[in-house]
């Protein structure tokens, strides 16, 4: 007698993959955060070398857009570093060692952050996370954003543009220096990613010397420089 055949149903088996997690936000120390800026400082610096050997051989417009690429990179070392600083100074806050501020108050989540956190309640990774994400949705170049950030964090914004711009003797309004000099970056920032550098009004690109980049990059470097020793004296 012929073995019965067995025709019941299997379940079939699927192919299965272990689930990608994002990966985890670094929280950075405060002498860290300024060594990322430090860095990218020197790496756009060594850009000059290269533009003056360009310059020796005749190549005049491509020194002029090493020099425009030094600028953009220049704001963004800037944006980069308010925003490590922010995410440091949310999560001292968080930790109670900084004084909460009322913008921090008023900071919001969404649910899924909310639980998460409530779900790990023995670290903070969670939120640093959660920041490294909310955070990098903005840019923080322009004057007021950068005010703004300062506001978040509580740090004086007067201290800071004293400390960076304050000469003995002048009456200039520091914070107008500081102004000036981060909307200037800015723009020409913005004009350069977005135009190639030309006026809108006859497509000309607007000149630019090794000297108008050595100075934004003087003045951007004393402007950190003021905010990581703020940022250092609450800490």
């Amino acid at each position: 007698m012929a073995a019965e055949r067995d025709v019941s149903l299997r379940t079939r088996g699927e192919p299965t993959r272990d689930k990608l997690l994002p990966p985890r936000a670094e929280m950075f120390a405060l002498n860290e955060i300024k060594q990322h800026f430090d860095e990218s400082i020197e790496s756009l610096s060594a850009q000059f070398d290269l533009a003056e050997d360009l310059i020796s051989q005749g190549k005049q417009e491509n020194a002029c857009d090493i020099w425009r690429s030094q600028l953009v990179f220049l704001d963004g070392a800037l944006d980069f570093y308010i925003h490590e600083l922010s995410k440091y100074g949310i999560l001292k806050m968080f930790n109670g060692e900084w004084e909460k501020t009322q913008k921090y108050q008023n900071l919001t989540m969404t649910m899924s952050t909310v639980e998460t956190g409530l779900r790990s309640p023995e670290s903070c990774q969670w939120l640093a996370d959660y920041l490294d994400s909310a955070l990098g949705k903005d840019t923080y170049m322009s004057f007021i954003t950068v005010k703004d950030q300062m506001n978040l964090l509580g740090l004086d914004l007067k201290e800071i543009a004293d400390e960076a711009f304050c000469v003995q003797g002048s009456r200039d309004n520091t914070k107008d220096q500081m102004k000036d000099w981060l909307n200037r970056l800015f723009f020409r920032r913005n004009r350069i990613v977005h135009q190639s550098d030309r006026e809108s009004r006859d497509a000309q690109r607007a000149p630019v010397e090794r000297a108008d980049v050595q100075a934004f990059v003087d003045q951007i470097q004393k402007i950190v420089e003021a905010i990581q020793n703020c940022a250092a004296r609450k800490a």
